[in-house]
């Protein structure tokens, strides 16, 4: 029961962890990515300690945007929520608009849409300094309260700055990194009801655009091998890599 009071008092999207910068690679993993081998751009993201696996020479990638969205979601935010919105601003009286929110909220109960976009503007990447400027936005909107007309709106956008650099000791089977992010971030978080409807002037007005932020974080990792190879064949052929990542420090 504890852990049902918690799902609910979760935001929309609140099953996101800290973690920015999902990649499309550890996604296919199940996010079991913090032990791999840092072989592309998503090592700073996952396990700064990685940065160490890089070459001893520049690499740099510009544009590595991704997109993910359920289902109807474009139609939901590019045509329902505006047509909404304009049929709110048109109406003449307030119990016109109730009825266009209402009529509106009854036709979609049940709907959950959302829209995730996120990518590199640019990243270098170095054995012992890698850089990234990244961007990353979702909007989650959903009716999933029958017995009240609401529409839950959530939409997330920030970009910054993350730099990493990561060392080797004990002949390299032990890797340990930092990276420090520097990030701006938007939210608009709000629950529409039939007041809002009608104690606003616009329906653009209900929702709050001013939430805006600037934080500074830390992510911290090590990766290693114990150093017992060409010793037990069986333990050779596992090759088991052992990591840990401390996310946020900071709570930006």
């Amino acid at each position: 029961s504890m852990f049902v009071g918690m799902a609910h008092a979760q935001s929309l999207s609140g099953r996101y962890t800290p973690r920015m910068m999902q990649g499309v690679r550890p996604l296919a993993m199940g996010n079991a990515f913090i032990a791999v081998k840092g072989t592309d751009e998503n090592a700073i993201f996952y396990n700064p300690a990685a940065i160490n696996d890089y070459e001893k020479e520049i690499h740099m990638q510009f544009l590595l945007p991704s997109v993910e969205m359920s289902y109807k979601s474009l139609g939901f935010f590019i045509d329902d929520i505006p047509g909404l919105a304009d049929d709110i601003d048109d109406a003449a009286t307030d119990g016109d608009k109730i009825n266009a929110f209402d009529a509106f909220t009854q036709a979609n109960t049940g709907r959950y849409e959302e829209v995730n976009t996120r990518g590199n503007v640019a990243i270098l990447m170095h054995k012992y300094i890698t850089a990234a400027l990244f961007y990353e936005s979702r909007a989650v909107m959903a009716l999933t309260n029958p017995t009240s007309s609401t529409v839950d709106i959530e939409a997330l956008s920030q970009g910054g700055l993350m730099v990493g650099s990561a060392y080797s000791f004990f002949q390299d089977h032990l890797q340990a990194g930092i990276a420090v992010k520097v990030i701006g971030r938007h939210l608009i978080d709000a629950t529409i009801t039939q007041r809002d409807v009608i104690t606003t002037d616009e329906f653009s007005d209900i929702l709050d655009l001013k939430s805006f932020g600037i934080g500074v974080g830390v992510d911290l990792g090590v990766k290693g091998q114990l150093p017992i190879e060409d010793k037990y064949a069986w333990w050779d052929y596992l090759d088991p890599v052992f990591a840990i990542t401390l996310q946020d420090v900071g709570h930006t």
